[in-house]
């Protein structure tokens, strides 16, 4: 694996495709398919961040938008930010459901549900989040950190949001590395960017409280415990070792790059792996045609910490811009190498 990390986060369009007529609902999860193959095929990725996945069909049972062994090489995993069943206000599901105002209509007593998904490689260890020893396979631990807004009313302004943690060790410099990856769907006001500033603050308001619980609430918290831990270890085994971990937080931050929040990214000492943005990750079509603004990303962390953010400067330089010839949804992919640290703690 050498001593990168590779990384993609794509917003691949569910809410989209909840909306679909029956009869296009299979060619959207072809099409999704096949985008996921040639992505894994072209960059072979180690993990693969997915914002807008569904759930849909008999809630004992329901199908995948992700079937099954439709990316051979890895496995994946689906959480459940919001359904009919735990989040079940009518403004949000009878839009879908048997509704002839929408050309959708499930059936009544469909379940419906939306959150965040996860593919990595078959041969990338993971663990628990408090574990340091890890191992392949298809059951992967994760640590879902509710982002709560209180009571869902049928809007997305107060729609639940995740912080999906999952941890994988790799080997570098022949030590064991741990490195954590956040999941992230953040919230958007309705109006924001169509000419009211007030909504602008307000939602950069929500969200700078949402990445501040990640950054405090997990990344900090985490790594307290952890210095703690290791510390208790060398006391036991000498000869015990530890890479300092590396944080990848990405996903779908709905925000721009000049945004209070992406800045915040920096001041916490995140650094933004994809610095290229080309001309943005969200269009206005599904399948996207051209982008028109940035709001998906990728950072690691800490610097200082567990990277050196002059030498990821000379590293993250070299990622791309995102992948335009992956037309599924109405996002691109992102794609970006980690820059991984040398040093023990």
């Amino acid at each position: 694996m050498g001593n990168k990390f590779r990384i993609v986060t794509w917003n691949v369009g569910g809410a989209k495709f909840l909306e679909l007529p029956e009869d296009t609902r299979e060619e959207f999860i072809g099409k999704l398919s096949n985008g996921l193959r040639c992505l894994a095929h072209d960059y072979s990725p180690d993990v693969i961040l997915l914002q807008e996945v569904v759930k849909f069909g008999d809630a004992h049972a329901p199908k995948d938008l992700i079937p099954e062994g439709s990316v051979p090489g890895y496995y994946y995993d689906a959480s459940i930010a919001i359904s009919t069943v735990s989040q079940s206000h009518p403004q949000k599901w009878d839009k879908y459901l048997n509704n002839d105002n929408t050309a959708a209509n499930w059936p009544p007593g469909t379940f419906l549900a939306q959150g965040y998904g996860v593919l990595w490689r078959k041969n990338l260890k993971h663990a628990p989040l408090w574990e340091f020893e890890g191992s392949p396979g298809p059951m992967v631990a994760k640590e879902i950190v509710r982002l709560e807004t209180g009571l869902f009313t049928g809007s997305r302004d107060t729609e639940p949001r995740l912080a999906v943690v999952v941890h994988f060790i790799i080997d570098s410099h022949d030590k064991p590395l741990d490195i954590f990856v956040v999941n992230l769907h953040l919230t958007t006001l309705k109006g924001e960017r169509e000419g009211s500033p007030d909504k602008d603050a307000a939602a950069a308001r929500v969200r700078r409280q949402q990445i501040d619980v990640v950054a405090n609430g997990i990344v900090s918290r985490y790594n307290e415990w952890a210095a703690e831990k290791v510390k208790e270890e060398k006391k036991k085994d000498k000869q015990f070792k530890r890479m300092p971990a590396v944080w990848v937080i990405g996903g779908d931050f709905n925000c721009m790059p000049l945004s209070p929040e992406i800045s915040a990214m920096g001041q916490m000492n995140f650094i933004d792996l994809s610095p290229h943005k080309g001309p943005g990750t969200k269009g206005d079509h599904v399948p996207i045609v051209d982008a028109t603004i940035t709001l998906d990303y990728l950072f690691a962390g800490p610097a200082y910490y567990s990277l050196d953010p002059y030498l990821a400067k000379i590293a993250t330089d070299r990622n791309p811009t995102p992948l335009e010839p992956y037309k599924v949804s109405d996002h691109f992919p992102v794609l970006a190498d980690v820059p991984l640290p040398s040093k023990e703690v």
